[in-house]
């Protein structure tokens, strides 16, 4: 079954993120989401799922919307052949316009991290987004009362292996997202760096910031810096995409992304502090692209998949493979 569309590899995936969130982070990372969830319901469900929530008809389908958690957090009731789901969910991003909805859940027969797919009008939407960055991503909270879900509806989330042609989700869902969150980063942190430029001649009290010699060796420090997470990003993504394609990805590929996406993340947000702090009462402006991307980037760092507590089971993998590979 054929959905339509080209496929795109994991770095050209990144990249159209990046470009998103250099103009807007809220606008980044709502097609991260979306590309990110639509294209597992496409990869990974069902044809009976695929043809009911894509509408497919042989003509094109209108415009669908997948957003929700993924994460277990759904009490789920075996009723024979089927579940009942229900549960309280938060930060469903792009809620607000979606047509469909995830609920990630465990399954009480195999403890299997899977996702169940039901419309939005079986859930409750709650609000509770009300942070001070990337406002306009309606990561909304909601409530799924009990709701009768058939297996065609649901598909494992720790997946490889798409049931279409679908190379970019081979390295799974959470490989996928990482890599969307370097794509943002990278986005905000050139956006920040480049946008200064415009202020570096403005007449201050404390000087020019183009004649103050700690603002442009700070300057040069952070473009390093940046140069330097691209490079990384960019070696650890297309490792993957490599090992894709010869049919050789192993958890140290994945392991590489995720690092660079936390490390990147850090990085990003270190960057967009140092802009700040030299940007003046300019930066303090609600409407300013500098207040918007320290506000976006702040919160996004928050996001638990690049929060620096991931670093715990990646380095305690590295240093178990460093041991192994110093026995005889």
């Amino acid at each position: 079954m054929s959905l339509g569309g080209l496929e795109s590899n994991l770095i050209d995936y990144c990249t159209a993120i990046r470009s998103a969130s250099r103009v807007n982070g809220s606008i980044g990372w709502r097609l991260m989401i979306g590309a990110t969830l639509n294209g597992a319901v496409a990869a990974f469900a069902s044809n009976d799922a695929v043809n009911k929530i894509f509408e497919i008809k042989g003509q094109q389908s209108k415009a669908v919307i997948v957003a929700g958690q993924t994460s277990p957090r759904a009490k789920v009731i075996v009723q024979g052949e089927n579940l009942q789901l229900s549960g309280k969910f938060k930060f469903g991003s792009g809620l607000k316009d979606a047509s469909w909805v995830l609920c990630g859940f465990i399954h009480p027969s195999n403890g299997e991290h899977r996702v169940a797919i039901i419309p939005k009008r079986k859930a409750r939407v709650q609000g509770g987004w009300n942070t001070f960055g990337l406002s306009e991503t309606y990561s909304l909270d909601y409530q799924v009362d009990p709701v009768c879900v058939t297996p065609e509806f649901t598909f494992a989330h720790d997946s490889v292996s798409p049931k279409r042609k679908c190379a970019i989700f081979c390295s799974g869902i959470a490989t996928v997202m990482l890599a969307g969150h370097i794509g943002f980063a990278l986005g905000i942190a050139e956006c920040v760096l480049q946008d200064i430029t415009t202020l570096i001649c403005n007449d201050r009290r404390s000087g020019k910031l183009i004649d103050r010699d700690d603002f442009l060796i700070g300057y040069g420090r952070e473009q390093a810096k940046l140069k330097s997470v691209i490079a990384f990003a960019e070696k650890a993504i297309t490792d993957v995409d490599e090992a894709v394609v010869s049919g050789s990805l192993r958890q140290e590929h994945k392991d590489d992304v995720r690092i660079a996406a936390i490390h990147t993340t850090e990085v990003a947000r270190d960057i967009v502090r140092f802009i700040f702090d030299y940007g003046g009462m300019v930066a303090t402006s609600n409407d300013n692209s500098l207040n918007t991307a320290f506000r976006d980037m702040h919160v996004a760092s928050q996001h638990l998949l690049v929060n620096s507590a991931q670093y715990k089971p990646i380095v305690e993998r590295m240093i178990e493979g460093l041991n192994d590979r110093d026995k005889p």
